[in-house]
């Protein structure tokens, strides 16, 4: 019942679906497209994996399709026309012709820039495929699981790679799961700042940092949404218990060439996204992540991204492929006047080492996200990730198939 229940809330197909699929001299692309769509039903009976596969392209071309095409043109089409020059037309054509054909998200066809150069529209991984992506990629070299089972957790993860010399961010205690879990006001020193967050899991659900404040704790989620008084702290650490293991970690302080880009005292990361070439480990993608303000209408925390060139450190301007709004340009340019004086991140060259050395543990898993904090002792660790979005590297650099 469950996997007719996945397969019912999902709008398309686990990869790009096209006609083309079934001509022996297609694009290499096309080949590698399907590879990766194969790869995801591996777990199913085949015949059953089709069926629904046939089912999703069919729903998704019949009720989701349309909407969603003309939800994107509202969205940007005015303002691509007005300052490209590209006719309306022009893009509702694209943009419906990458939908029907192979089941490209439209809002992706502006994100990658692909009504510029909808030529390259292949050489993207998609938001559909990303799961089935990592699997193809690990599975080629010979990946079986338990790397990233250990990954996973974030507390054996640490104890590996801190007894290997690398710093880790120390976890003061460790709460096993549970309904009812010690009041964190008990656990805590009166002097105490920390975070709190699950032992495994990913996007920071149900993460948050607190502090004493006029002898009461006080914090902050992940998502930037303030716990105004113990008692609102209270409930956040017996939600995050009921999750998974609870980790209490003390609360990071960024670098002083950094500090000031932060809003408030929220910690900036860097998520450097190593891959194995061959025998060598190599940088698929750097980015500076900066918590910046508050967004007026969830209050969830903003962020402005900036990439890092990968073999000096040094932070570029944000410059993405695709289509941004205007506001979202004019704040990002702004923050890059703000940030272009800090030249190089700082301690790039041990962080670099450091992830390199930390990834070589793990010779079956093609790419981790490493999510580093820029301290004055020095970068530390946060955690890798394995499920990492490929969004914000194609943004950047294009299509990851490009490079294969």
């Amino acid at each position: 019942m469950k996997k007719l229940t996945y397969f019912l809330h999902r709008a398309l197909p686990h990869g790009l679906l096209g006609w083309r699929y079934f001509f022996s001299g297609a694009d290499q692309r096309i080949l590698l497209h399907r590879q990766i769509w194969w790869q995801a039903g591996k777990r199913w009976p085949r015949v059953l994996w089709l069926f629904f596969e046939l089912w999703l392209v069919l729903r998704w071309r019949a009720f989701h399709a349309l909407p969603a095409c003309w939800r994107v043109l509202r969205r940007f089409g005015a303002t691509v026309r007005k300052n490209e020059g590209i006719s309306l037309k022009w893009q509702a054509a694209l943009v419906l012709d990458l939908a029907f054909t192979w089941g490209i998200p439209p809002y992706q066809v502006y994100q990658f820039g692909l009504y510029r150069q909808p030529e390259r529209a292949l050489d993207y991984i998609y938001d559909h495929e990303v799961p089935a992506f990592q699997q193809w990629r690990n599975r080629a070299r010979g990946g079986t699981g338990a790397g990233m089972k250990m990954i996973q957790d974030k507390q054996v993860l640490a104890e590996k790679l801190g007894g290997l010399g690398i710093p880790v961010v120390d976890s003061w205690r460790v709460v096993s799961r549970t309904d009812a879990p010690p009041a964190l006001a008990s656990l805590l020193a009166p002097d105490a700042q920390v975070f709190c967050k699950t032992r495994s899991g990913n996007r920071g659900i149900g993460a948050f940092s607190v502090r004493w404040q006029a002898g009461e704790l006080r914090g902050q989620t992940f998502q930037g949404h303030s716990l105004e008084d113990g008692e609102a702290v209270e409930a956040a650490w017996r939600g995050l218990c009921k999750r998974d293991d609870a980790l209490i970690q003390p609360l990071l302080e960024n670098h002083p060439a950094l500090a000031e880009l932060a809003y408030s005292e929220e910690v900036i990361t860097v998520r450097y996204i190593s891959r194995w070439q061959g025998q060598e480990i190599t940088c698929l993608s750097a980015t500076l992540e900066v918590p910046t303000g508050r967004h007026e209408k969830s209050g969830h925390t903003r962020y402005q991204i900036l990439p890092i060139n990968t073999e000096s450190g040094q932070l570029r301007p944000f410059a993405p492929q695709g289509h941004w709004s205007e506001k979202l340009t004019a704040d990002a340019n702004r923050f890059w006047e703000k940030a272009k004086p800090i030249g190089n991140v700082p301690d790039w060259d041990a962080l670099v080492q450091f992830t390199r050395h930390a990834h070589s543990q793990f010779t079956e898993i093609d790419a981790i996200a490493w999510d580093w904090v820029l301290t004055p002792q020095g970068p530390i660790l946060l955690e890798g990730n394995t499920g990492w979005g490929t969004a914000t590297p194609q943004i950047f650099a294009g299509g990851l198939l490009s490079k294969d």
